[in-house]
């Protein structure tokens, strides 16, 4: 059973979501925790994940039932260390290790791989906003390229951790930084994620990280025809993956 919090959106009077900058922090680090965390960690982040985007905006595209049915299954899965391993190979499987192999595995994790961007000119383009921030990949995500789902996930909770104590300039680097790179792609990742995932936990990372972004994009400013746009796009992104 997972306990959850937060209120939800009234969507039919506000254009955008009222969640919680805390809530926020929390929805992009246990994610990024999922994607490449210790796996004895991860039952922890599938409960705090789940609370932290309760208060998510719902959408059309977005089947909260299904949200929630497997979020239990994730939660129910990782109280074994059987699954705990099985979770931690798939991972593996989908998105190897420090670098993806497309022979060996399904889920590219990369922002260059979606967007056909050359490697070099993206990188550059990362680190220069990570050096905005005085963001420093932390050791656990050390190993992973810089467009890594992971460390992108994780640069914009240290932004919007930060927003509150030290003024709005990391508010406007996350803003910045969603709009250039997490809203052109990551709906994408998802998707291919929940498509590929056969263990819970990861089907679960998909679905809430599908929801999160859509949530985000509102709380952007970006348009509601923006997000369909780009839902529709990944549905037949999937088919060719």
């Amino acid at each position: 059973m997972i306990v959850r919090r937060g209120s939800r959106c009234d969507t039919a009077k506000r254009d955008a979501c009222n969640c919680l900058t805390e809530d926020r922090v929390g929805a992009y680090w246990h994610t990024a925790l999922l994607l490449c965390g210790p796996v004895d960690g991860a039952r922890n982040s599938v409960l705090s994940l789940a609370a932290a985007i309760e208060g998510c905006r719902s959408v059309p595209y977005v089947d909260e039932e299904k949200l929630h049915i497997v979020s239990t299954q994730a939660a129910d899965t990782l109280m074994t260390a059987e699954g705990r391993t099985a979770f931690g190979d798939e991972r593996e499987a989908l998105y190897g290790g420090a670098s993806y192999d497309p022979f060996a595995n399904s889920v590219p994790p990369l922002e260059s791989t979606y967007l056909g961007a050359p490697g070099v000119e993206l990188t550059d383009s990362v680190r220069s906003m990570y050096a905005t921030a005085g963001y420093r990949v932390p050791r656990w995500l050390s190993r992973y390229a810089l467009d890594h789902a992971a460390i992108e996930l994780d640069f914009m909770a240290f932004c919007l951790a930060h927003s509150s104590d030290c003024g709005p300039h990391y508010a406007d680097v996350a803003q910045c930084f969603f709009t250039e790179h997490i809203a052109l792609w990551m709906v994408l990742f998802a998707a291919v994620t929940t498509h590929r995932a056969t263990n819970p936990v990861l089907e679960y990372a998909g679905l809430a990280l599908d929801k999160f972004v859509v949530c985000e994009s509102f709380t952007f400013r970006h348009s509601e025809s923006d997000v369909r746009s780009l839902h529709d796009c990944a549905a037949q992104f999937v088919e060719h993956v």
